[in-house]
């Protein structure tokens, strides 16, 4: 169950929650989720407790209920959890490090991408602006640890005047920005300044269409 505390801490570090909320939100004193991460009482977390948990979280219920264990046969690997985020409708989104769900990815194919769990996050794409390299629907995986433009453009996830899109980016020799998307006109000769690179794209799947 210590994997289940973890989750639950860092879930209410990134929501900007405290004990005493999620406590009342489960009905219980406000010092009851305090104890139950940081001194392990209660052991368990009851069922009902776990439901309204990963209702309010986004996450699965198994989460809370067995830690990130998923056995596949007796010899099942170890799963490491990684956040999703969520692009609005127009580009707009919350700020990056609110998790709006998870998934289970497995930590061996992680190290042959070479990056780390804590590092990463999944996203969907919701508008083609840059088809057709992403196109709606399109699941992505961004690098948070790489937020550092080169001069070749490269695909990034970016904040741009309170927007958040995902675009090739690059750095000229006069170290300012050129952010480029497929469909729309490039933009050139942007201060660093105005925008927020949260992080490099180095994954992508697309379902296929029968």
């Amino acid at each position: 169950m210590q994997q289940s505390r973890q989750i639950l801490e860092r879930l209410m570090i990134e929501r900007g929650e405290s004990y005493s909320q999620i406590s009342i939100l489960l009905g219980r004193n406000r010092s009851y989720l305090q104890q139950f991460i940081k001194r392990g009482t209660p052991r368990r977390l009851s069922e009902s407790d776990r439901k309204i948990l990963a209702s309010h979280f986004g996450i699965a219920e198994e989460l809370l209920a067995g830690g990130l264990r998923q056995a596949i046969g007796s010899q099942g690997p170890t799963f490491r959890t990684v956040r999703c985020l969520l692009l609005g409708a127009k580009g707009e989104a919350p700020r990056p490090g609110v998790n709006l769900g998870a998934v289970n990815v497995d930590p061996a194919w992680l190290h042959q991408m070479g990056v780390g769990a804590e590092h990463i996050s999944f996203c969907r794409i919701v508008d083609d602006a840059m088809a057709p390299t992403l196109v709606t629907g399109d699941e992505i995986m961004i690098d948070h640890s790489d937020i550092h433009i080169r001069k070749k453009a490269e695909l990034f996830a970016l904040r741009l005047d309170r927007i958040v899109m995902i675009r090739r980016a690059s750095l000229s020799a006069n170290r300012r920005l050129s952010i480029l998307a497929d469909k729309l006109p490039p933009i050139h000769d942007v201060d660093p300044k105005r925008a927020d690179i949260i992080g490099r794209v180095i994954w992508q799947a697309r379902k296929l269409l029968q």
